[in-house]
């Protein structure tokens, strides 16, 4: 039953502080503020959340494990979404789905991976003899040479893919995502075009370093998530760490997320058992606020404004612009007019 202060009327909190009253049950409650005194917590409460919590900055992020405010239990093993359990950090997620070495797109078509044999296959949902999926098709690769090579998807060359995406957006072309392990890198193939090229990383070259399309590195990427958009790719990599694509810019950027970015929300299985997951994942929730000592970045030194061929001023009047003075230094003993001319 509601409490009541007075016969007839629920006793309602109220912002402030109460005590109750002398010779009576009721309750005097007090406004927070100058007209009532007790307007913060006692000095050992801050001083024991100041020792509990130590002092980051305000995009920083705690590291999960025994010294996080939000540590759920010992030999934990599961998500560590929870011990990022901080006001604005849940604001925003990405859903995707993940898949493992098959996936089913719109029309029943089954997509594979095949480590093995180095190729990317599909297998028709029926054929002209059977109702059911019973041959499949070299979509793309060479059966048995491993290498790397983009282009048009017969002659393209992957080596050992473990992981494969699609996404199939409405009223857009079906593109597949692969995850090129023996090469470092993630591989994108569009059905319409057949042609087969390189979203992010470098052949061959293995790491873990953040940055736009090639300079991005990666090291045994496995199994992919994408969104129903394809905007967000991502990807399990370096054995544990889930990296973020943003397809959405002109050069995929990939960034590297914190442990406990990402929850499973579910699972199903379509026929023929191939499982399927959904994810949520904060795509940013990135390991560099984390201080990550094991994660690089790339960052452009040099940023040409205006021109593409080169980075030094254009004196020549049909061509020129105000910003050159800044691309370069001028020669020592050289002064700029207004106009930008040395």
């Amino acid at each position: 039953s509601p409490r009541r202060d007075a016969p007839g009327r629920p006793w309602t909190p109220r912002r402030g502080w109460c005590t109750s009253a002398e010779g009576g049950p009721r309750r005097v409650c007090r406004p927070a503020g100058p007209a009532g005194r007790k307007t913060a917590a006692p000095l050992w409460f801050a001083a024991w959340l100041l020792a509990v919590e130590p002092w980051r900055a305000a995009s920083e992020i705690l590291k999960p494990g025994v010294s996080n405010t939000y540590y759920q239990v010992a030999e934990y093993f599961g998500s560590r979404v929870l011990e990022h359990n901080e006001t604005g950090r849940f604001t925003s997620n990405v859903e995707a789905t993940w898949s493992g070495h098959a996936v089913t797109d719109k029309v029943g078509r089954q997509w594979l991976v095949d480590r093995l044999y180095h190729q990317v296959l599909m297998v028709e949902p029926s054929s002209r003899y059977v109702a059911f999926p019973a041959y499949y098709m070299e979509y793309a690769g060479t059966r048995g040479v491993p290498g790397f090579y983009d282009g048009i998807r017969s002659q393209a060359r992957f080596d050992s893919p473990m992981g494969i995406a699609l996404s199939e957006p409405k009223g857009k072309s079906l593109v597949l995502y692969v995850s090129d392990t023996g090469n470092h890198v993630i591989r994108r193939l569009t059905f319409e075009t057949g042609r087969v090229d390189t979203v992010a990383g470098l052949a061959l070259q293995r790491g873990l370093r953040d940055g736009s399309s090639n300079r991005a590195r990666f090291d045994s990427p496995m199994s992919l998530g994408v969104d129903y958009q394809g905007d967000n790719l991502f990807v399990l990599d370096n054995g544990r760490r889930i990296r973020h694509v943003d397809l959405t810019r002109t050069l995929a950027v990939v960034t590297t997320l914190v442990d406990g970015a990402c929850r499973a929300l579910y699972r199903w299985t379509v026929p023929y058992a191939i499982e399927l997951r959904r994810v949520a994942c904060h795509a940013d929730w990135k390991a560099k606020d984390q201080g990550d000592q094991s994660l690089s970045t790339f960052n452009f030194e040099v940023f040409c404004y205006g021109h593409k061929a080169t980075c030094g001023p254009r004196n020549f009047p049909a061509i020129h612009d105000d910003e050159s003075p800044n691309l370069v230094a001028p020669p020592e003993g050289a002064g700029i007019e207004a106009g930008g001319r040395l």
